[in-house]
């Protein structure tokens, strides 16, 4: 994986943006800091899929870059050699949502996955952007009003 080529986070660099969204005992949290590289880098993969499909604000700094970030908004300065930091949170927290979707969910743990925190009720899988995400990207996702 190449940093703004192919992904916002490289793998090694995964753990410590999450330690700075998510708290030490979160389960999603403890359970991507146990997977390795190559396994990281498949979810942040599937999780980059999911994100260059979203609808942003402003344009690309340079048409020919191979990613959605960086971007020129009004109001929101660009970072003309890197994504911002709200946007590889966001990759990573759903990079953990598809963990917790493959790892628990689709097994049918549901009993196991109730008990460890990891969903609550009768939580229904799907593509919808994850709460979390949103809030990452709010600046990014919805139009500016000025007060």
């Amino acid at each position: 994986m190449t940093a703004n080529e192919d992904t916002y986070v490289l793998p090694e660099n995964s753990v410590e943006l999450l330690a700075e969204v998510l708290p030490a005992s979160d389960p999603l949290r403890l359970t991507w800091e146990v997977l390795s590289n190559e396994e990281r880098a498949g979810f942040l993969s599937a999780a980059l899929r999911r994100m260059e499909n979203l609808r942003f604000i402003g344009k690309r700094v340079s048409y020919f870059q191979p990613l959605q970030f960086p971007r020129i908004a009004r109001g929101i300065p660009p970072q003309f050699d890197d994504a911002p930091t709200e946007v590889k949170r966001a990759q990573v927290v759903w990079a953990t949502e598809i963990v917790r979707e493959e790892l628990y969910l689709k097994r049918r743990n549901a009993d196991a996955c109730k008990t460890l925190g990891f969903i609550e009720g009768n939580e229904a899988t799907g593509e919808s952007v994850p709460e979390r995400v949103k809030e990452l990207l709010h600046r990014w996702i919805t139009r500016w009003r000025r007060i």
